[in-house]
């Protein structure tokens, strides 16, 4: 069994992804991952197609459900009355929409891992995903939507030598603060504080302390403040 990324469009509104489905055996049920690297996506909205077409209809016990959580993007199709999905080949399965998040061109890489098929027995299928790398141009960028709440996204790449990108959404306009400490709490580096207005931002760290010097290999926390709100995660520095 196959997920493959059939096709990436930019609409006047969202990026548009079709994904395709092969199989030799019957399914039962199945879970992928959609993983954009960096992330660079939100998921939107999706429907199904082809052999899923009617994967929401009440009446024949089909459920789709799609999450995004930082750059995985996670569908799962499971029958609640045993129906399953015939062996075919590459019919457009699921078609997805996304918001794109970072401002300008960008290029990125979108693959589908974490693939998991079982048959209408429960037993588990070989499963293979497919990476496609591409550029996005600035043609939604003006569509683009207010943030709605106060996000820090996981650094990329990570683990990390010599620089890694930390992004994050402010949904109100707020004196905003970045900063980053190693695990004892002590801060390493003060990155930024300024007034932000509700937006998507995003900055480059060097692994430099606030003397210029190189900092060791280990983990740090970098955290995001506002006056009343403060977000931590941990990254990894590997020299």
């Amino acid at each position: 069994m196959q997920v493959t990324i059939n096709s990436v469009t930019e609409l006047d509104t969202a990026i548009q992804i079709i994904f395709g489905l092969t199989n030799t055996k019957t399914i039962g049920g199945l879970q992928f991952d959609l993983v954009d690297s960096p992330n660079a996506l939100e998921l939107s909205s999706y429907e199904a197609a082809g052999r899923l077409d009617s994967v929401d209809s009440v009446s024949d016990g089909l459920s789709l459900i799609g999450s995004d959580v930082d750059s995985v993007t996670r569908f799962i199709w499971f029958s609640m009355t045993l129906d399953s999905i015939e062996a075919g080949g590459n019919d457009d399965h699921i078609i997805a929409y996304f918001r794109k998040i970072i401002p300008g061109n960008i290029s990125i890489q979108l693959t589908t891992s974490n693939i998991t098929g079982s048959d209408p027995l429960g037993y588990l299928l070989v499963s293979s995903g497919d990476t496609l790398s591409i550029t996005l141009s600035t043609a939604i960028e003006a569509n683009r939507a207010v943030p709605t709440k106060f996000e820090l996204s996981q650094n990329y790449p990570n683990p990390f030598n010599p620089t890694t990108e930390i992004r994050y959404e402010v949904p109100f306009r707020d004196i905003v603060s970045l900063n980053i400490y190693n695990l004892r709490g002590e801060l390493i580096r003060s990155l930024m504080t300024e007034i932000h207005n509700p937006g998507y931002y995003s900055i480059t760290w060097d692994a430099k302390n606030n003397q210029g010097v190189d900092i060791a290999s280990g983990v740090y926390i970098y955290r995001l403040d506002t006056r009343n709100r403060s977000i931590s995660k941990k990254m990894m520095l590997m020299r």
